[in-house]
């Protein structure tokens, strides 16, 4: 190898080199006492040092050699490009503290993971110490909480009633948008808060958890204070939305005791919203059920009277038992003499105006509604597929959005898929659910797709356990055989464990599910791999590595999201696996093929299959490059509200090669892309690291003037370091603060 390396520098081509090396007590504590893990730790990061050089993985060589000095363990790496392509010499600064920052993070890599976990325990408690405290006061401070001296509270009070004076009479009271006085006076009460002792102490634990996972990303004391700094100003400005929310309540109290509001005892804005009495005649007991408001922390509660005592049972039921008692899930054996309602508002003031008294029915069981459409629960459900729901969810995928009668069309299609669905037909239900969960359409509603969700898998569940109490219908040719039934079954209950659809995310149930259906569907086998993959249950190794690439392999003639990850895989593999240039390119037009023959029948309703066609014709995989093309499937995608389109619209829009570069629009692609992954209960945003990383250089580029921001930039840097733990964004930062 030294041989080599002699003769392409002799050649004129540009090697590169550089060293890592460790502590011996770090080399201990991370497990780089031994020469595997230096081997398995430069194959993880090589294709990424000599991406960061603009060397595609087709044309990278590197080598590397271990010493394993007593003291002192290090490796020492070269690597050089080997296409033909000139580079310069000299590698900039910046390049090198990237790549030092780079492998400094990929190597205390777990390390940090295991700070993670902790320094998010830390910041929660401590926000939910400063929430009891503020929910302990009221507006008089007549009340002293515990720990807390009287000096303390007399300064909080004056500060925390003049912010109370102070808010806003409209608009939204969320930190970031108020007025500048307002910040002010927030951040003087969040100053209050975090001295009072309980909250002080979970304060200073979660920055200390803060310093630990500095050091697993760099040495710099400038990175560490700066890190430092970031983590305060989140916590600062979480605690800021916690108060604020608590300052609201006291506000409401303060008017209500100026306007005498509250001394009635009748007026209380949280007592229940719809109270349904249910009268049994063969009883004496009258089951009330009061459904609260989500603000109410008492969400879900039953009493049940007693008209022969005086004693009122209060029984408080979990999410699921509540939605399952009032969904119908929950017989009268299940608990005792209590009848379930589920209504519409239209529907419960019309009952609630008769007093619910019907002379020819002595008991009201249940009333079926979600949305004055749709059944909330199947008494026969039947899983067929009949000619007509096929026919229908054929017009679906066909339909044309651009035909000025497409929400006729589709408005007649969604009716008939609801029939179907209240006449029991369990694939119809499922489909339902599909659509009211995808933004595409005209009907998006999180809520009432999760009511279908977990009817559908309440459903699939009790036929996957009880196959005999299956009910077939009319027109039993549409029905599966019992083999048939079971591989479905496997499947889609598989896909709801591991995605969380109508039940909680189970990984293991997943995998159990799977399995029992690999033999003949392929996309049981490409979901597999990737939990596997995702390391969701289990570490990943070689021989479990190699297994979910054959998952992938196998399932790749039939699904062309496996094609494509199996030549993800093969071009930057996790561990070493036997490939070549052209196995990559046949698995990669494969996907395309695949992928091009779906396109007009976009089954996963959200433009997926269109962005994988762009980013195959962009990147120019299985296919010959072409960029304009890229383009049309984007914006195809953009139009189902995908966010990776609208990420790679804002990297299009943002290259200055491009014939579409537009930094105006390129922003405006960003925010759409970080707005779908923002919570619309919580507004917290989950958005990936690339896209706040390509927001904020966006942002710092000073020729961009129509949109340059670079105090946006630094808050885009430090929220990625905060919530993604990013040491690219930290460099970049580091490197803002600097210029300026």
């Amino acid at each position: 190898m030294a041989h080599e390396v002699r003769d392409i520098t002799d050649a004129g081509v540009n090697v590169y080199r550089g060293i890592v090396s460790l502590s011996e007590e770090d080399a201990v504590a991370l497990g780089y006492n031994k020469k595997d893990a230096w081997v398995k730790y430069m194959h993880s990061v090589m294709n990424d040092v000599g991406n960061s050089f603009g060397i595609p993985l087709t044309a990278l060589k590197w080598c590397a050699a271990v010493h394993m000095e007593q003291g002192h363990p290090h490796c020492h790496y070269t690597f050089w490009r080997t296409d033909g392509k000139v580079m310069s010499s000299y590698i900039h600064v910046s390049k090198q503290n990237e790549i030092r920052e780079f492998l400094s993070g990929q190597m205390f890599k777990a390390e940090r993971e295991m700070f993670i976990p902790e320094k998010n325990q830390y910041r929660d408690a401590t926000i939910g110490a400063a929430r009891s405290f503020m929910n302990s006061l009221d507006i008089d401070f007549n009340h002293i909480p515990e720990r807390i001296t009287q000096q303390q509270l007399q300064h909080m009070s004056s500060d925390l009633i003049e912010l109370v004076n102070f808010l806003p009479g409209s608009g939204s009271l969320k930190y970031k948008l108020l007025p500048p006085k307002c910040k002010i006076l927030v951040d003087k009460v969040v100053e209050d808060v975090i001295q009072i002792p309980a909250v002080n102490k979970e304060y200073t634990a979660y920055m200390k958890a803060v310093s630990d996972i500095s050091t697993t990303y760099s040495g710099s004391t400038n990175h560490q204070a700066t890190n430092q700094t970031v983590a305060d100003e989140d916590i600062r400005k979480r605690l800021a939305n916690s108060i604020l929310k608590s300052a609201i309540t006291l506000s409401l109290i303060q008017k209500k005791n100026l306007s005498g509001e509250l001394s009635s005892p009748l007026h209380n804005d949280n007592l229940q919203v719809n109270s349904v009495h249910l009268y049994d005649e063969d009883s004496s007991q009258v089951n009330s059920v009061h459904l609260y408001d989500e603000d109410n922390p008492q969400v879900n509660s039953v009493h049940l009277y007693d008209e022969d005592s005086s004693q009122v049972n209060s029984v408080h039921l979990s999410d699921e038992e509540f939605f399952r008692m009032s969904s119908g899930y929950l017989s009268n054996e299940d608990i005792p003499q209590m009848n379930s309602v589920h209504l519409s508002d239209k529907e419960f003031f019309q009952m609630s105006s008769n007093y619910l008294s019907d002379e020819d029915d002595s008991q009201v069981n249940s009333v079926h509604l979600i949305n004055g459409k749709i059944c909330d629960n199947v008494k026969q459900p039947k899983l067929e597929w009949t000619a007509a729901f096929k026919g229908t969810r054929s017009a679906l995928y066909s339909l044309d959005k651009e035909n000025p009668d497409y929400a006729n069309q589709f408005n007649i299609i969604l009716d008939a898929l609801i029939s179907y669905h209240n006449q029991g037909y369990l694939p119809a239900t499922y489909l339902l659910a599909r659509l009211y969960n995808s933004k595409s359409y005209p009907i998006y509603d999180k809520e009432i797709s999760d009511k279908l969700y977990t009817l559908s898998y309440n459903n699939f569940k009790n036929i996957f356990n009880h196959p005999e109490l299956y009910i077939s219908g009319d027109e039993k040719k549409h029905a599966p055989t019992p083999e048939q039934q079971k591989r479905f079954l496997s499947y889609h209950l598989g896909k709801m464990s591991e995605r969380g659809l109508g039940c909680e995310i189970n990984y293991n149930d997943a995998i159990s599910y799977y399995k029992n259906c690999l033999d003949d569907n392929a996309y049981a086998q490409y979901a597999l791999a990737n939990i596997y993959l995702g390391k969701k249950t289990t570490p990943l190794t070689p021989e479990l590595y190699a297994k979910s690439l054959e998952l992938l392999k196998s399932a790749s003639s039939k699904n062309p999201y496996a094609a494509y990850e199996y030549a993800k895989h093969l071009e930057r593999p996790i561990f070493p696996y036997r490939s070549t240039q052209n196995d990559i390119h046949i698995f990669y037009r494969t996907a395309l093929d695949g992928f091009l023959s779906e396109k007009d029948n976009d089954t996963n309703l959200d433009g997926s299959i269109l962005y994988k066609i762009g980013k195959l014709y962009y990147e120019g995989k299985g296919c010959e490059r072409d960029v304009e093309l890229a383009y049309k499937y984007f914006m195809k995608s953009a139009e189902c509200k995908n966010k990776n389109a609208y990420y790679a619209l804002g990297k299009t829009c943002s290259d200055k090669t491009s014939p579409h570069y537009d930094p105006v629009r390129a922003e405006q692609y960003y925010i759409k892309a970080y707005n779908e992954y923002t919570d619309s209960e919580t507004g917290e945003s989950h958005a990936p690291s690339y896209l706040k990383i390509a927001m904020a250089d966006l942002y710092a580029n000073q020729k961009n003037d129509k949109i340059y921001d670079i105090d946006k930039a630094i808050d885009i840097y430090k929220e990625c370091i905060e919530t993604n733990a990013d040491s690219m964004a930290m460099f970049k930062l580091v490197y803002c603060i600097i210029e300026i």
